[in-house]
C-alpha cells in the first residue's frame, strides 16, 4: 500500500533467538514511478528521516515508534516505524465528532505552544519553507494538473463564481504561497494534518503520521487544513 511518494508494507520478524523486538514494523520507502522526481526535489524523505532523528523526541504528541530512519531520498533503506495497524485511521471524508475535533485541536496546540517563535527551529535549514522556489514549482505544477479535472467533475455543480475563484486560485498558487508566508509568529507546522494523516487508539488517544513536511511557519495552517477537509 502507499500514496503517490511512498512504498508502505507491513513486516513480520522472526529472531533467531530471544529477543525484546518488535514481533512486526511498518517500513517506509520512496514509491519508483511519475511522482519520484517531485518528491525528491521536495526531499520528503529525507525530511522525515530528519525529524525522527534530531526533533521527534521533543514533540508532545504521540507519534509512530522509530526503529530505523532509513537513507533519506536514496531509498535503499526503510523507514522502520512502529506497526499500528491495530488503531483506526481517520477518514476525512466522513469527518470528526465535534468532540474529537476538541480533543485534535488541543493536542496541535500543545505541539504549537512547545515551539513558539522557536529560535532553535528558525535556523533549521532542513525544515520545509512553503515559499521556497522547488516547493512553489512543485506545487504550481501540481495545481496546473488539477485545472481539467476540476472543471470537468464541478461544472455545473459549482456556481459560476466558486469555479472562477478555484480556478484563479489554481493558475495562481505561487502567489498564494509566497501571501501566506508573510511576517508573523511561526511555530512547528505538520503541514499535513488532515484525518488521513490521523490514528485513533482503543481509548481513544489520538496519534500523528506522516511528518515528510514539516514546516517552520504559521500554526493557523495545520488549523486550517484539518478544518476545511476533515470537521463536520
Amino acid at each position: 500500500s502507499g500514496g503517490a511518494w511512498c512504498d508502505i508494507r507491513r513486516l513480520v520478524l522472526r529472531y533467531d533467538g530471544p529477543s525484546e523486538g518488535p514481533a512486526s514494523v511498518i517500513a517506509k520507502l520512496p514509491r519508483d514511478g511519475p511522482a519520484r522526481p517531485a518528491g525528491g526535489a521536495l526531499a520528503l524523505f529525507d525530511r522525515e528521516r530528519r525529524f525522527y532523528t534530531e526533533l521527534a523526541e521533543e514533540v508532545p504528541l504521540r507519534i509512530p515508534r522509530c526503529f530505523h530512519p532509513g537513507d533519506g531520498d536514496a531509498g535503499t533503506e526503510p523507514l522502520l516505524l512502529e506497526d499500528l495497524t491495530s488503531w483506526s485511521a481517520g477518514n476525512q471524508l466522513a469527518g470528526l465528532t465535534l468532540e474529537r475535533t476538541r480533543e485534535v485541536l488541543q493536542d496541535l496546540a500543545g505541539m504549537h505552544a512547545e515551539f513558539w517563535n522557536s529560535t532553535r527551529l528558525a535556523g533549521q535549514d532542513w525544515l520545509l519553507r512553503i515559499d521556497s522556489p522547488v516547493h512553489i514549482a512543485v506545487m504550481e505544477q501540481m495545481a496546473a494538473a488539477g485545472v481539467e479535472p476540476l472543471q470537468r467533475r464541478f461544472e455545473g455543480v459549482m456556481g459560476a463564481g466558486a469555479m472562477s475563484r478555484g480556478l484563479a486560485v489554481c493558475r495562481r498558487f505561487g502567489d498564494v504561497l509566497r501571501a501566506i508566508e508573510q511576517d508573523g509568529p511561526r511555530t512547528l507546522v505538520h503541514e499535513d494534518f488532515r484525518l488521513d494523516n490521523i490514528l485513533f487508539g482503543p481509548d481513544g488517544e489520538r496519534l500523528v503520521l506522516d511528518w515528510q513536511v514539516p514546516s517552520f511557519t504559521r500554526g493557523a495552517h495545520d488549523v486550517a487544513y484539518l478544518d476545511r477537509k476533515s470537521v463536520v
